[in-house]
C-alpha cells in the first residue's frame, strides 16, 4: 500500500510539472464537466483554471490553427484585479489589453468574462470615484463621514 501511495504522489507531481512546462499552470482545468456541458458547438469555449491563466496553452493552440485568430480573455475571481485579453494568430500575439487593476475598464472586462453582474461581487459603480466600489465599504465610509474625495481608495485590494 505504501508503495502505491508514493507512486501516485510522484505521478501527480510529475503531471503538475508537465502542466507547468506545457500550459503555464500547475493545475488542470476546474469544473471540466460543467464547461463541456455548457459548450454549444459555437466559437467560444469557457473553462476555469486554478490561480493562473494559460497564455502558453493559448499560444500553442493558435499554432495548431495558424490561419485562425484566437481570442483569449481571462479574469480572476479577484474581480477587477487580474484580467485581460490577447488575440493570437499562428503563435504570435497580435494585440493585447491588460487594464489597470481596479479601474472601471478592469472591472467591466471581468464582469463580462465571468458573466456576472457587479452586484454578484457586492460592487456598484461610483461616479465620484470613477470605478466600482464595495457597497458595504461605501456605506461604512458615509456613516463615518469619510466619504468624499477619496479617489482610488475605495476599490478592491487597495
Amino acid at each position: 500500500m505504501h508503495g502505491r501511495i508514493c507512486e501516485l504522489s510522484t505521478g501527480i507531481r510529475r503531471a503538475g510539472r508537465w502542466r507547468q512546462a506545457n500550459w503555464g499552470t500547475r493545475w488542470n482545468t476546474l469544473k471540466a464537466q460543467a464547461s463541456a456541458a455548457a459548450y454549444d458547438g459555437g466559437d467560444t469555449i469557457l473553462f476555469y483554471t486554478q490561480d493562473a491563466g494559460v497564455p502558453v496553452l493559448m499560444q500553442h493552440a493558435s499554432r495548431l490553427c495558424p490561419d485562425a485568430a484566437l481570442l483569449y480573455a481571462w479574469a480572476s475571481r479577484d474581480v477587477g484585479m487580474d484580467c485581460g485579453a490577447a488575440r493570437y494568430r499562428d503563435g504570435e500575439i497580435l494585440a493585447r489589453t491588460c487594464p489597470r487593476p481596479a479601474s472601471r475598464q478592469a472591472y467591466e472586462l471581468s464582469f463580462d468574462i465571468l458573466r456576472e453582474p457587479p452586484e454578484a461581487f457586492g460592487l456598484r459603480y461610483d461616479p465620484d470615484a470613477g470605478t466600482y466600489v464595495y457597497e458595504a465599504e461605501q456605506k461604512q465610509k458615509k456613516e463615518n463621514g469619510e466619504y468624499g474625495n477619496h479617489f482610488g481608495q475605495d476599490h478592491i485590494g487597495v
